[in-house]
């Protein structure tokens, strides 16, 4: 672990974008540091990040397919689905320990992957999300969830917690959890993006979707309509990396099917509103450059739900459900927020790989 060079694979889930756009700024600093990177992803995370890092080796290396239904809330889609979800932890640790075979690495990396470990080779595992949040009807399940994850970490070198420790905390209870394990690090917020002094006067919106379908095409379908409608300019970002067509152009605004992150981060820096998904990865974007937002969160995705209401009474974004999603009011609503203080990179995360243990 003292090597100035060490080969590292480094592998998101791709549950919805997140996990892959915040691992960009660690590969970022990591090949800076002079290490060699290795990226073992699949899906929609594989192709946004093969776009990021074209220079880099990349493995596919995918996990069992979580199937989602517009009928059934996400919590109880994913409940049904539990056993398939264990079983593929155990599946995808069979094929790490093969790839790590063939590839010899000396450091792993996942995000909130379970099964991505390896007894020989120096584990780490990125995770926010220490307790998973229950529907009230089984909110007694919360301390049986967070004993559950407790226990998978066990399987791992150090854990990496990317938030701040204490009161000014951005996932509050979710990050927050007593951990008895030894090696535990707030890394701190991560972002591909940062605070830019804005070149674009025009003022407009911009609109960020993510996340699985069907949920994703629901809010387009939603947003698509009601921007129009409010005769304003905007910017639609739909979050499909494997889509390769043309931007639409409509009357008002300009529909992208995806983007470079450069391109991302510009456009945040420049928009006079934000609308958007309330995953962590998204709202650590929204911190890091410094912008209140509008959050909607994916119907029935618990964590997304206690995030948005956590951080909407702070006064920096306004919560929405979907259901009640009507821009006409909330638009007004979102000028008189307060954003936040764009939070500060950590660029020296390579050395937390300097450890023994």
């Amino acid at each position: 672990m003292k090597r100035s060079s060490l080969t590292i694979l480094i592998c998101p889930l791709d549950w919805g974008l997140g996990h892959a756009t915040r691992c960009i700024p660690i590969i970022k600093n990591l090949k800076k540091a002079g290490h060699n990177v290795i990226i073992g992803s699949y899906g929609q995370s594989a192709e946004l990040l093969k776009r990021q890092f074209p220079d880099l080796k990349h493995v596919h290396i995918p996990f069992k397919e979580v199937k989602y239904s517009n009928s059934l809330g996400m919590f109880t889609t994913i409940a049904f689905q539990f056993p398939k979800i264990a079983s593929g932890f155990l599946k995808e640790n069979l094929l790490i320990k093969k790839i790590v075979k063939q590839l010899n690495p000396d450091v792993l990396i996942s995000d909130s992957r379970f099964g991505v470990y390896h007894k020989q080779i120096h584990s780490i595992l990125i995770i926010h999300q220490l307790i998973l949040k229950c529907p009230t009807w089984i909110k007694w399940l919360e301390p049986l969830t967070a004993t559950s994850i407790k226990k998978r970490l066990k399987n791992f070198d150090q854990i990496w917690i990317p938030d701040i420790s204490g009161e000014k905390c951005l996932a509050g209870d979710l990050s927050q959890q007593k951990l008895s394990h030894p090696n535990v690090r707030f890394i701190g917020p991560l972002s591909r993006f940062s605070k830019l002094e804005p070149i674009n006067k025009e003022k407009k919106i911009l609109a960020l979707i993510s996340g699985p379908e069907p949920y994703r095409t629901n809010l387009e379908i939603k947003l698509r309509k009601q921007l129009e409608n409010l005769k304003t300019p905007y910017t639609l970002l739909l979050g499909q990396p494997q889509n390769t067509n043309n931007p639409e152009t409509t009357p008002y605004g300009t529909i992208y099917p995806h983007m470079a992150s450069e391109k991302i981060g510009r456009l945040l820096n420049d928009a006079s509103i934000v609308i958007s998904r309330a995953g962590y990865s998204t709202i650590m974007d929204l911190y890091a450059v410094g912008k209140s937002a509008l959050l909607i969160p994916t119907p029935g995705q618990t964590e997304q739900e206690y995030l948005a209401s956590h951080l909407n009474k702070g006064g920096h974004f306004l919560m929405v459900p979907e259901e009640k999603l009507d821009l006409k009011i909330q638009i007004p609503q979102i000028k008189s927020l307060t954003p936040p203080s764009p939070t500060t990179p950590n660029k020296e995360i390579h050395k937390l790989l300097i450890t023994n243990n």
